[in-house]
């Protein structure tokens, strides 16, 4: 440890503290539209911190993710996050989450540290974060660069969708929180570094705190400030009609307003607000609400009505009904074997059984909903088709056709329970136990298409020979180079008379209600194409 600490060469050293935080609060009451920037954050804050608003902060709790120069024993800030507390400091003195620094270059070597400060220690910390290029607190010197201070902004918990912010913040999963994010726009020590150091440094990071700056890289070098909001709960219960909410806000007991806040509920569908209320609510008391359909998505946001903050928001859906897939398979699995030019292969397969709890309903008539939903499917397909952001194959080397295999094979066993199409014009036995047989249940319809003409057997190296020749070496193929065990298989083929030409490639998973993709019958899809097995 004390090599550590002195190789970072006096970073987090002490300061004197600043008394000008509580002048700031004192003016947190006067908000005025008409004062400067610098005026509007200081009141901003003071409101942010004043006690009885989000919380009664008594400290506030800072890890430091830093880059050491090895020449310069400069530090530099790699990621900050101050959250608040309201507890007191638990420690006095810096706290190093990892045992050694990680080396990232000959140049650089990365650390993690986390500490406590005064309410007013932070809001030096702050100022200084507006004005200057390094940081000088409790810990000494950090080199911070040119920031940006964004205005405030409230984060809401996640919810039927993720907010990408909490992947950086701490804990923000009861009611949200505000933040102060200070932006690097310059990025230059990320601008550095690989791929592969980012990456790196992302999984060191991840090891010792919840910070996941491999997926947010655009805030490597930024600094958050984090305003939990710990005041309120907010419960709430759907009708047996599906159309009040049953809304109880709790607050904090030394919350003495009764009638402080008011909450907004509403529930949306296909992008329409088909219900909204607006109430204020008393403290503690049970409030029903007649916002329309709660099967939608409800959206509940909290306001604070003095100091006109967000204390809440949610956006969640109602869980109406659970259908439970079991999967009952034997204790001791067979294998199925394949020997393929590379070697043997061996596939575990299990004898399942696929149970739905309750029994999944299949009626003639479709519930209105059921055809906007699969509108909404479609054009999300549509969607992804136009910015061409389906997994595209062979344009990269880790793309390439070890990872395309590992790709169908998950989707294979994933939708082991339906039934499995494969269409491929130059499909080949080999093919198929690339794919299909990597199908680890027991007894699944399983349904292929190939073709052969002399392109295709050109392609597949089988030029010299005619059609029959070909689908009787496949035939051998498949009865001497594996056990089966465990395979439904039927294979057909498109060749001269025998079926219409195709050149796409699928792989389907079929339904068991006996009828498939844009309502085709199962019979139809393979109806004038020649057997192979």
């Amino acid at each position: 440890m004390k090599c550590y600490i002195s190789q970072i060469n006096g970073f987090y050293k002490g300061f004197d503290k600043i008394s000008e935080f509580d002048e700031i609060k004192q003016v947190g009451e006067v908000m005025n539209e008409n004062v400067n920037s610098h005026d509007r954050i200081a009141i901003e804050y003071a409101s942010l911190t004043q006690p009885g608003n989000l919380g009664f902060y008594k400290s506030c709790e800072v890890t430091t993710v830093f880059m050491i120069n090895k020449t310069s024993r400069q530090a530099f800030n790699y990621f900050s996050i101050f959250a608040f507390h309201e507890g007191k400091a638990l420690k006095e003195n810096i706290e190093y989450l990892t045992e050694k620094p990680l080396r990232v270059s000959d140049e650089y070597t990365l650390g993690i540290c986390r500490y406590y400060l005064t309410m007013e220690e932070a809001y030096e910390s702050f100022n200084q974060m507006r004005h200057n290029q390094s940081l000088i607190n409790k810990g000494g010197e950090l080199q911070i660069g040119k920031l940006s201070l964004i205005n405030k902004q409230f984060v809401p918990q996640n919810g039927t969708t993720e907010v990408c912010l909490n992947r950086i913040l701490k804990n923000n999963f009861m009611n949200g929180c505000y933040i102060y994010e200070f932006f690097n726009n310059n990025k230059k020590i990320a601008s550095n570094l690989t791929k592969n150091q980012l990456e790196k440094i992302s999984a060191f990071i991840l090891k010792y705190v919840p910070i996941d700056l491999h997926v947010l890289q655009d805030r490597i070098g930024n600094i958050i400030f984090q305003f939990p909001s710990n005041l309120v709960t907010l419960k709430s219960s759907s009708s047996k009609d599906g159309e009040t909410l049953n809304i109880t806000l709790n607050t904090d007991d030394r919350i003495t307003d009764n009638d402080r806040y008011s909450i907004l509920v509403s529930n949306e569908f296909d992008g329409c607000l088909t219900g909204t209320r607006y109430h204020s609510v008393k403290n503690n008391q049970n409030t029903i609400l007649d916002i329309g359909d709660t099967d939608n998505l409800i959206k509940s946001r909290v306001y604070d009505k003095k100091s006109n903050l967000v204390v809440y928001e949610a956006n969640y859906s109602w869980i109406k009904e659970i259908n439970t897939r079991f999967h009952i398979g034997s204790e001791f699995s067979k294998k199925r074997t394949m020997n393929i030019p590379e070697g043997t292969v061996d596939v575990e397969v299990e004898s399942v059984e696929f149970l739905s709890v309750p029994p999944i309903k299949h009626t003639e008539e479709k519930y209105w909903k059921e055809f906007v939903k699969e509108r909404q499917y479609r054009e999300r397909l549509e969607e992804l088709e136009r910015r061409m952001k389906f997994m595209q194959y062979g344009t990269a080397a880790h793309h390439g056709r070890k990872q395309a295999l590992k790709d169908i094979r998950k989707l294979i066993n994933i939708h082991s329970e339906n039934q499995i199409m494969l269409w491929d014009p130059y499909l080949t036995v080999y093919d198929i136990f690339d794919t299909l047989y990597y199908c680890k249940q027991m007894g699944v319809e399983m349904r292929a298409i190939t073709s052969s003409s002399g392109e295709t057997r050109k392609i597949n190296g089988e030029k010299d020979q005619n059609i029959t020749a070909w689908i009787e070496e496949q035939k051998e193929v498949f009865n001497t180079k594996s056990n089966n065990y465990g395979i439904n298989l039927q294979v057909r083929c498109q060749h001269t008379q025998f079926g219409w030409k195709f050149h796409d490639r699928f792989l389907l998973f079929v339904k068991r209600d006996g009828t498939t993709l844009e309502g085709a019958e199962k019979e139809t899809l393979f109806k004038g194409y020649k057997w192979v097995k």
